[in-house]
């Protein structure tokens, strides 16, 4: 397979997932079904595969244009990768590279592993990835920022096979999910929440295009919040790799390019049996997972709606958003930061961006993965979740 239809395939299938929503969830009770949308994107890149170092994995790699086929697939067979499990994005990215890329099985690790052609997966969750290679056994795995950094630039015998972007270069990763109902009952809160959102947005990608000063030096203490729930000054070792995390993610709010994405994995899920509902038209199935209403809104009247929304003198929140996040994920820095009370750059000192724009934020226990978000969705238990996008698509399109 020549690496540019690798890089077509893998595209398909890692940015669709970030596509958008208006997906059917179903709990134990089955009447009560729930939707949500999709109204804003929180990164693109930002994961990567990493192996042990050792002189048998030396040529392993993701580009197979530098190797044989066939010598790729005997070194990756019976290899066993960690993942955040079924549901998040890097699962997906390792499966779709494996079986698309490598034409080999990717099935649950065993304890006798006996399947021909065969690369296994374990779940582990992010934050015990490096202990868990370390003491378990485990031959590398896949995983978002900032563990990845963690792991190759620790001491952990552990080097980079790929960044998500050598894989799929600009891929949309996590997102911001609504409950259709909470959205359709309260669409002003809703944008209040996403204008503060796009303010720290904003203030990110300020501090990173600084790259020093004392923006900047914000920015590392609340990635130290964000991913270590750190407290107090960031030890050297925990910033390189922070540098290194924030370097590698890119931040932003945009949904632009996101609909013949969605249409394209749409029909190839449903070829490949991962869609079990038949599709009549993978074009409107695209236009029905994603809402860009606020987000459109946003982008053609951000001043106006700035100067609207923006609230400095004191008045009571609007209303109360339940929010779900993931744990210990830098990809969500710009939420966090817009809930932090203690934000610098918060133009009302002692509030939170989304207290200045009249949103009282509660915050769910954050959850391993963006499936488990998906679950608070489905018991009502969150109006608002940022999540990755393989639990979206998947039950959008098959209505469980």
């Amino acid at each position: 397979m020549e690496r540019n239809m690798i890089i077509a395939v893998a595209v398909a299938f890692i940015l669709i997932f970030s596509a958008g929503a208006a997906f059917i969830l179903m709990s134990d009770d089955t009447t009560n079904n729930r939707t949500v949308s999709i109204v804003g994107k929180v990164n693109s890149e930002g994961s990567g595969i990493f192996v042990v170092d050792s002189p048998e994995l030396k040529d392993l790699t993701a580009d197979i244009d530098a190797y044989n086929l066939d010598a790729q697939k005997a070194l990756w067979h019976n290899l066993v990768f960690m993942t955040p499990g079924p549901g998040s994005i890097q699962h997906e990215m390792l499966r779709t590279f494996v079986e698309q890329t490598l034409e080999m099985n990717f099935l649950q690790n065993r304890t006798i592993k006996t399947e021909p052609h065969t690369v296994y997966w374990a779940q582990v969750a992010p934050g015990q990835m490096e202990l868990s290679f370390k003491n378990l056994g485990y031959h590398g795995g896949i995983t978002w920022e900032p563990w990845f950094s963690q792991i190759i630039l620790g001491d952990n015998n552990a080097r980079e096979v790929a960044r998500s972007a050598d894989l799929s270069p600009g891929h949309p990763c996590c997102m911001i999910v609504v409950d259709d109902d909470f959205l359709k009952n309260n669409k002003e809160l809703v944008l209040r929440f996403m204008l503060a959102y796009v303010h720290a947005v904003g203030w990110v990608n300020e501090a990173l295009a600084q790259g020093t000063g004392e923006m900047y030096e914000s920015l590392i203490n609340y990635a130290w919040i964000t991913a270590y729930a750190g407290t107090g000054s960031v030890p050297a070792e925990t910033r390189s790799i922070i540098e290194s995390a924030l370097k590698h993610t890119t931040f932003g709010y945009e949904l632009d390019g996101l609909r013949g994405f969605i249409a394209e994995i749409a029909e190839a899920w449903e070829e490949a049996g991962r869609i079990t509902q038949s599709i009549n038209n993978y074009w409107a199935f695209a236009d029905n997972l994603i809402n860009y209403d606020i987000y459109h809104n946003i982008k053609f009247n951000i001043d106006a709606l700035i100067e609207n929304y923006m609230n400095t003198d004191g008045q009571p929140a609007a209303g109360t958003v339940r929010l779900g996040l993931l744990q210990n994920d830098l990809h969500q820095i710009a939420v966090n930061i817009a809930n932090l009370s203690t934000f610098s750059g918060s133009p009302v000192e002692g509030k939170s961006l989304f207290e200045v724009y009249g949103v009282n934020v509660v915050t769910v226990d954050p959850q391993l993965n963006g499936n488990f978000v998906m679950n608070l969705f489905a018991t009502g238990s969150i109006d608002i979740g940022v999540l990755g996008l393989p639990p979206t698509l998947l039950r959008s399109a098959n209505g469980i």
